[in-house]
């Protein structure tokens, strides 16, 4: 899988798992709903994590991350390899970059 695919993948799963994440918050704690929703939530973040890792070894392999960097998981760390294949940190949203056209 190419690094663009990567990061339009990680996009997807990252704003859908920070989507869905407050869903939980509207049942009663232990109630089936709860849990079901939990599971679902739960589901999104383990993917999100996962493809996380995979893009943070790409970012590191193509000199976007210093393996020292103390944060890795952070948004500003992974905001440059981010740019580089097109999506720019949204205030917590990865947002596709906008290209300009021609007639601009």
């Amino acid at each position: 899988m190419s690094s663009e695919e990567l990061v339009k993948i990680f996009a997807v799963v990252h704003n859908k798992f920070w989507f869905i994440e407050v869903d939980v918050y509207d049942y009663e704690e232990g109630s089936e709903e709860y849990l079901r929703v939990s599971a679902i939530v739960d589901a999104w973040g383990r993917l999100m994590d996962q493809i996380e890792e995979r893009l943070i070894q790409k970012a590191k392999l193509e000199g976007f991350m210093d393996i020292s960097e103390e944060h890795p998981h952070s948004i500003v760390a992974l905001a440059p390899f981010m740019e580089h294949y097109g999506y720019r940190d949204g205030r917590g949203w990865w947002v596709p970059i906008e290209k300009a056209t021609e007639d601009e």
